[in-house]
This record gives C-alpha cells, sequence and structure tokens, in this order.
C-alpha cells in the first residue's frame, strides 16, 4: 500500500505506550519527577514532559531540517506542510548530517528537526548505554541544550533490526535474537563497518546474547547492498532499519530483540524553544501523533521505488491522506 492509495491504516510501533507520551506537562509534573529520582534507588523513571515553549505563539517563518536521506526529507516535509495548512508559515531548509540536526537547531540554523531518537542521544551523549524507548527518551531529554526542546515522539521507530530470509529464518527455527544465539558462530553477517566495534553492534549481540557471527562481512551503509547481498545468499544475516520496505515486499524476517540491544529510533522533532511558539508545538505534535512505522517504509518506498515521488509529493500524499491538507 502506497501513500497514494492509504487514508489510513494501523499503526506499529515498538514501545506502544511511549507514543503517547504528554507533549507538555506543567512544574507538578517535574517536582514529583525529582522527588522521585532523589528517593528511590532503583532506575530513574521516565519522565513524560516536554520544556515548556518560550512563547505562546510562533511570530516568524520556521526553518525545517532534516536527516540527508530521502525518508528524512519526506518526514521534515510533512512537519513543515502541517504547519503551512494551519496557518504557521514553515519551509523546510538544506538537509544536514544525521550527527548534527540538534546543533543545527542550537546554533539557529533550524529551528524545527525531526529526528531520530537513539542517533540524536548518541550524538549529544556519546557514552550512554540507554536503549529502551523510555530511558532513551530522558537520557536524551537530559542530554538536550537548555534552548531546545523535545516534543512529543512519534510512533514511528526506525530501529535497526537483524533481517535474514524466510528460508533462513526457518532453518534455524529463529524469530528473535535469542533463538539465533546458539547458530550465530556458524553464520556470515553483513553490516556497515562501524558495526564491527559498536555497542549496539557486534559487541552487544556478543554481550547481550553471547552471539559471535562466525564471519562479518563490511556492507554499504545504504542498506540496498546489504539486501543484494542477503537475498543472493552471500551473507545469512544483515543489519537493516526496521521500517526499510525490502524487509515486506521480500518477504524477509526482521528478527525481534528481546533484550533491546538495538537502541528505539522514534521519530521527535527538537525544537527551539525561544522561537517555536504553543500553536506550533500544538500542531508538530498532532503530527507526531499520526506518524506510525509503517509510514515510515510507505515513505522510503514512495520516493526509491517505482514511483520515485521527490519527498515534497510523498510528503503531501501523506498529509491528504491523514487530514493535514
Amino acid at each position: 500500500m502506497t501513500p497514494h492509495s492509504r487514508t489510513s491504516h494501523a499503526r506499529t510501533a515498538r514501545h506502544p505506550a511511549a507514543a503517547r507520551v504528554p507533549a507538555l506537562a506543567g512544574p507538578a509534573v517535574l517536582l514529583a519527577a525529582v522527588m522521585a529520582l532523589a528517593g528511590c534507588s532503583g532506575p530513574a523513571p521516565f519522565v513524560p514532559d516536554s520544556p515548556v515553549v518560550s512563547n505562546p505563539t510562533t511570530e516568524k517563518r520556521l526553518l525545517v531540517t532534516s536527516a540527508d536521506t530521502d525518508e528524512g526529507r519526506a518526514v521534515a516535509e510533512i512537519y513543515a506542510g502541517a504547519l503551512n495548512a494551519a496557518g504557521i508559515e514553515a519551509t523546510v531548509t538544506d538537509a544536514t548530517a544525521e550527527a548534527g540536526l540538534a546543533h543545527a537547531v542550537s546554533s539557529g540554523f533550524a529551528d524545527v528537526a525531526p529526528g531520530r531518537t537513539g542517533a540524536l542521544l548518541r550524538d549529544l551523549d556519546a557514552t550512554s548505554t540507554a536503549t529502551t524507548a523510555d530511558s532513551v527518551l530522558q537520557a536524551l531529554r537530559q542530554a538536550l541544550p537548555e534552548d531546545l526542546a523535545l516534543l512529543t515522539p512519534a510512533a514511528a521507530d526506525s530501529h535497526s533490526a537483524l533481517v535474514a530470509t524466510a528460508a533462513t529464518a526457518e532453518q534455524y527455527d529463529a524469530r528473535n535474537l535469542s533463538d539465533l544465539a546458539p547458530s550465530c558462530g556458524k553464520l556470515t553477517l553483513g553490516a556497515p563497518a562501524g558495526f564491527r566495534t559498536s555497542a549496539q553492534g557486534l559487541p552487544g549481540l556478543e554481550a547481550g546474547y553471547e552471539c559471535v557471527p562466525g564471519t562479518f562481512v563490511a556492507l554499504a551503509d545504504d542498506g540496498g547492498e546489504a539486501v543484494q547481498a542477503l537475498i543472493a545468499g552471500s551473507v545469512d544475516v544483515v543489519e537493516l532499519p526496521a521500517t526499510r520496505p525490502a524487509i515486506v515486499d521480500q518477504g524477509l524476517v526482521a528478527l525481534e530483540d528481546p533484550k533491546t540491544v538495538f537502541a528505539a529510533q522514534q521519530v521527535v522533532p527538537v525544537v527551539n524553544a525561544k522561537v517555536v511558539g504553543q500553536d506550533a508545538v500544538e500542531v508538530l505534535n498532532r503530527v507526531s501523533a499520526e506518524l506510525g512505522s509503517d509510514d515510515l517504509t510507505d515513505l522510503d518506498r514512495a520516493v526509491s521505488g517505482d514511483a520515485r515521488l521527490t519527498p515534497a509529493e510523498a510528503a503531501s500524499d501523506w498529509l491528504k491522506g491523514n487530514g493535514f491538507a
């Protein structure tokens, strides 16, 4: 199903509860969170609020940036398009490297930057070990510069996954990484070169599942080579974003990650709290409430498949199908 024909569909989420986090909360909620942190010795609770923006209304044209991918640009166009439809002028500016999204907002290059929670956290605090949706959001809010605000995260989550063909999954009777672990030594795993040393790569698989692949093959970071290698049989398992269209289109199996080695990657807008008013925040949060993982798959398919829509065209279809235009 493509954005042309879809008006609504079931939303998928890795952690559904995280999608309903309220965007704003009062000082009492903050105080309660601080008291809870001070009074308990267990894991820090998730604080489900965003900093209140400094001004109640938006009085300038907002600049929206994105990660430098076609899917990232389409997501930025969605948020900007929803703002424009609500009468708040917004323009999508040049894309930036995903690792620089928070800095782009903090430096004034942009006012709004839809990013992915895990990637944003890795950029701001490379030492963080948070991986679950709630813990990543909590750590990210703590790591954000004071002038930035993190709004309500979308259900859309493009976390990494290890992906196998249906035949390989059946051969090893594997639907999750725990199932696969006893056979890891027999497998060839393909992933970007950084996967070899990343805490959420080979070291994470070994620590979490005692999974040490027999062979590691470095592949291009765009995912295309990984899919080709998997289908050709030159590798047994590859690392891909869980929303990659090829997983569905090629009948591949994304193995579940019950121990959450791979960090949550929910779409979430980072905004300049001194520029983005409450009126804009409400629009951005409404978009996030509708944006699901299936939408990321559809958008990726639309901008990279046979249709070859531009990011702006794919975004326009999504906005129309979801009542924003």
